[in-house]
């Protein structure tokens, strides 16, 4: 696996993003754990595959270091006036059994914020603007 894992390019040669490694790690976990495979172990937590895990991490960390890949860029969080303005234009709604496209928004919108980057201070900033 480890090998699999340094050789994995895309057609024009470049580089996969770390979240794109991790994912196809993940992918392959999940065919592997499925029918008609029905694998009990994985390869992304068992002491097995530890060296190709631990091979992926630092090739991760290599190519991010030389400059080969990008790091994560976190967007800004949202102030709560621009949420304020969300649920007074109609996009969040406080009553959430009038409208699927609201609910299925504002949900989405408060999981983000409560498990998003900062954590505690994003579901202070929740609190206050609900």
């Amino acid at each position: 696996m480890a090998k699999v894992y340094v050789s994995v390019s895309k057609t024009d040669g470049s580089y996969y993003k770390k979240t794109s490694l991790l994912s196809i790690r993940a992918a392959l976990d999940r065919h592997l754990k499925a029918p008609p495979n029905n694998k009990k172990f994985s390869i992304c937590d068992n002491n097995m595959f530890s060296h190709a895990n631990k091979t992926l991490n630092a090739y991760l960390k290599h190519l991010s270091s030389t400059g080969e890949i990008a790091g994560t860029v976190h967007k800004e969080p949202l102030s709560t006036e621009v949420i304020q303005k969300l649920y007074k234009k109609g996009e969040l709604a406080e009553d959430l059994t009038r409208d699927p496209r609201a609910l299925m928004q504002t949900a989405w919108l408060l999981i983000s914020l409560y498990f998003g980057k900062g954590g505690r201070e994003n579901q202070a900033a929740m609190k206050k603007s609900i």
